[in-house]
């Protein structure tokens, strides 16, 4: 993914791609240009890895990132060094341990976290219906119907 959608930003990505004629003066100009623009783009970054991009353009101040497989964010060392993935070591119905994200902010005392796994399909149905005040013999009605 590319980030550089200012104009100083823009004329950065050109330049250290080494496509000076590039350079836009305005965003109308940019906007009558993008046809132009994604060609190009798709062009260049066919020519090496997502990750070589990434590398390249943050070391030249571009705004850039590889999009991740969900392993990949998940095991990147600033969620980690963040705190934001809280790994149950078991959980009903699942082999292995389970990691579930967490909200990304804290506060001055803590912050959000998950005491329990997640539910089992269904486990929570009684509750909820009882709640609704829907009986077992209407429940089991309106399944009769669906």
């Amino acid at each position: 993914m590319l980030g550089a959608s200012n104009l100083r930003q823009q004329r950065r990505l050109w330049t250290v791609l080494g496509r000076p004629e590039m350079i836009k003066r305005s965003n109308e100009e940019r906007d009558a240009n993008h046809e132009r623009e994604v060609a190009a783009l798709t062009e260049i970054m066919l020519t090496c890895s997502a990750e070589e991009w990434e590398e390249f353009l943050q070391a030249r101040h571009v705004p850039a990132a590889r999009v991740r497989t969900m392993a990949d964010a998940v095991a990147d060392p600033q969620l980690a060094g963040r705190g934001i993935i809280h790994r149950h070591p078991a959980a009903s119905g699942i082999e292995g341990a389970l990691l579930v994200p967490l909200a990304a902010f804290t506060y001055a005392h803590g912050g959000p976290r998950i005491d329990t796994p997640p539910p089992v399909l269904g486990q929570h149905n009684d509750e909820i219906f009882a709640e609704l005040g829907v009986t077992g013999a209407s429940r089991k009605a309106a399944a009769v119907g669906s």
